[in-house]
């Protein structure tokens, strides 16, 4: 078996993202190395149509082709699964954006009270407490999570879209 077998069998097997350094130590391979075979393998089965492996900061994971998701979720009955209601997706985008946040922090900035949306995340695995803050009170610090980027299909936070200035003003308010 060759190394890329071995990858696949592993990766299988785990059902989970592994982290690079261990895989490394465990193919006798420098993490540089090991890096770059990873990543030749990510983009060769990209164009294969198969399943895909994708990278989340320093962890691998197989996953099936984003392309077969609609037949999927017509065959497993899945439909909808990974949708979020609004209130979840403003909460999720402030924890992303701020991160490290407090739930009064999340409140301030959505206008409401936002416990259900925090608690919802973290049941659903999106954000973890991440320690607390020093402050009064020692608030929950809250931070997003690998499933996380597994959710929004990226595989790390720098590849979130650039939040517009605040100086800019939207298309649909009009100025008195």
């Amino acid at each position: 078996m060759d190394n890329r077998e071995i990858l696949e069998n592993i990766l299988f097997a785990a059902g989970d993202s592994i982290g690079m350094p261990e895989l490394a130590e465990a193919f006798g391979m420098e993490y540089e190395a090991f890096e770059a075979f990873c990543d030749s393998e990510i983009e060769r089965r990209e164009n294969t149509g198969g399943l895909i492996i994708k990278k989340f900061g320093n962890r691998l994971q197989l996953t099936t082709n984003p392309g077969c998701d609609e037949i999927i979720s017509r065959v497993l009955g899945e439909e909808g699964k990974h949708e979020l209601p609004r209130a979840l997706m403003e909460t999720l985008s402030i924890v992303a954006y701020k991160q490290p946040v407090t739930k009064a922090e999340i409140d301030e900035i959505r206008g409401v009270n936002s416990s259900y949306s925090v608690s919802a995340l973290v049941d659903r695995g999106l954000i973890a407490a991440a320690g607390r803050k020093e402050t009064i009170g020692m608030p929950m610090l809250y931070v997003t999570t690998e499933d996380f980027l597994r959710h929004m299909g990226i595989e790390s936070l720098d590849e979130l879209p650039d939040l517009p200035d605040a100086e800019e003003t939207p298309e649909d308010t009009i100025d008195i």
